[in-house]
């Protein structure tokens, strides 16, 4: 199961269900606390850093960064933070 997260917001509402899933963690860099970080490494969740900053208002953004992760995940349930 993978989470793509654009904002602080986003990753607040989907935290819990990151940690219970044990989900990898698709961001925007510079969403996350250094004490963010160190937490879900603790908990084994995988975090990715976005390559590039992801518009969340941005549609063309959105499926480019969906399509790098179907990519790499082609099986697997992806769950994308809509604003």
């Amino acid at each position: 199961m993978n989470y793509l997260i654009f904002t602080q917001a986003g990753f607040e509402d989907a935290q819990e269900n990151v940690l219970e899933n044990n989900a990898t963690l698709w961001i925007n860099d510079g969403i996350l606390s250094d004490k963010q970080l160190k937490a879900l490494s603790s908990a084994d969740i995988t975090i990715n850093i976005l390559p590039i900053l992801v518009n969340p208002t941005h549609e063309k953004e959105i499926f480019a960064a969906i399509e790098t992760i179907e990519t790499e995940y082609p099986d697997t349930e992806l769950f994308v933070e809509y604003l």
